[in-house]
């Protein structure tokens, strides 16, 4: 408890908390403004908060009572969190959201839906380790990124 997660240690574990790092951030589209909280994704059907800020290729979330493993599917936008919703969480209309993916994202269409896919890596912060490197890997979610799986 009491540990900081992100750029600018802006987030703040105030319990003991199970974080998972997903690898999507500003660069991808997701915007900065989701930061500290205001963020939601989906992790197997659950919400999951951003915890501190977007940083450029990933975010941190907190999965706290979430049954979630590494190589789970998140849902940024899609059926069941629909885009009107996670652009209304940072004051914007659907279409930046929208036009605001980059390429470096894959795009699942599925019945004229579309849904962002990102990888799900889990780190369990202990209350007695500061600052903690969290293990982070590419997904092929990132398509044509110039980077290793």
């Amino acid at each position: 408890m009491g540990e900081t997660i992100g750029y600018g240690r802006h987030g703040k574990a105030e319990r003991e908390t199970t974080i998972a790092t997903i690898a999507i951030g500003y660069a991808d589209g997701f915007s900065r403004a989701f930061s500290k909280g205001v963020g939601e994704v989906l992790v197997n059907g659950q919400i999951a908060r951003v915890i501190g800020n977007v940083c450029m290729d990933m975010t941190m979330i907190d999965i706290t009572g979430i049954d979630a493993r590494e190589g789970d599917e998140v849902i940024i936008f899609g059926k069941d969190l629909p885009v009107q919703k996670v652009a209304a969480r940072i004051n914007t209309i659907p279409y930046e959201i929208l036009t605001n993916t980059s390429e470096r994202v894959k795009r699942v269409f599925v019945a004229e839906s579309i849904y962002w896919r990102v990888t799900v890596n889990l780190a369990k912060l202990p209350s007695s380790v500061s600052r903690s490197i969290v293990p982070f890997s590419f997904s092929s979610a990132r398509a044509g990124n110039g980077r290793s799986p």
